[in-house]
């Protein structure tokens, strides 16, 4: 006879939860103040008024997948080492969208509590471009529904579900949500606003480093194409770049 046992979480997952749940009080009221305010409507203008630069990254883009993409996967299998790919894959880890997110708003409590007010409202901005940009990451994701090479060395194997039919809906939460990357598009999203904010070269070089080092990382362990890790790094960069440029009167007022 079977005998199943209750289990229970463990006090640090409960208060983990208890967290979240501040920090989602907290979001929302951000939300309510503004942060986002213009940010469809900033997209939408540059795309616009940068139309014939854009058809140039699109074009780029798409010669990335047509001649770079499997080469580079292959090159990084080739090139396989366990201990270099532990070390890449926690790299990924730390980049997941909930571990910056939380670290990022835990400094905001702290920069609040000790009246850093400016550097508060700066990583304010940092956190809502990096959840606008997860959001839009998630729409893209499920348009262009792409396999991740570490399914299938096919890079053109775009809209798979949409085309194969498939009816299972699990492939969207990974096999098939390739471009962009989620780890990319949200830290360079977050580090964007503190690149155009700091006034040192050597902290802009330090921050693009850790965006390009986070990139990596997610082609090295065959997460993602180069050509995803690009958009996203474009994406991330713009969306920062609007998020800090329409909130940055709140720095200086």
């Amino acid at each position: 006879m079977l005998v199943t046992y209750l289990k229970m979480p463990s006090p640090l997952i409960i208060l983990s939860g208890f967290y979240a749940i501040l920090a989602a009080i907290y979001i929302v009221s951000y939300w309510h103040d503004g942060y986002w305010r213009g940010m469809f409507k900033g997209l939408k203008r540059l795309a616009l008024t940068h139309f014939k630069l854009l058809s140039w990254i699109v074009f780029s883009i798409l010669l990335l997948i047509l001649l770079v993409d499997k080469p580079i996967t292959q090159l990084c299998q080739a090139y396989y080492n366990q201990n270099f790919y532990t070390l890449v894959n926690f790299i990924c880890s730390m980049a997941e969208g909930w571990f910056i997110g939380g670290a990022i708003f835990t400094f905001v409590l702290i920069l609040d509590f000790f009246g850093k007010t400016q550097q508060a409202i700066l990583l304010k901005i940092s956190l809502m471009s990096l959840i606008f940009a997860g959001l839009i990451n998630g729409i893209i994701k499920f348009i262009f529904n792409r396999q991740r090479p570490s399914i299938g060395l096919e890079p053109l194997n775009f809209f798979h579900f949409f085309i194969s039919g498939a009816k299972s809906y699990s492939n969207l939460t990974y096999a098939y949500n390739s471009m962009p990357s989620g780890h990319t598009i949200t830290t360079f999203a977050a580090i964007t606003p503190l690149i155009l904010y700091s006034k040192h070269k050597r902290y802009k070089i330090l921050f693009l480093f850790l965006g390009i080092l986070e990139g990596f990382s997610r082609v090295y362990t065959i997460n993602h194409w180069l050509s995803d890790v690009c958009v996203s790094a474009i994406l991330g960069s713009v969306i920062g770049y609007l998020g800090y440029k329409l909130n940055q009167y709140r720095l200086f007022k």
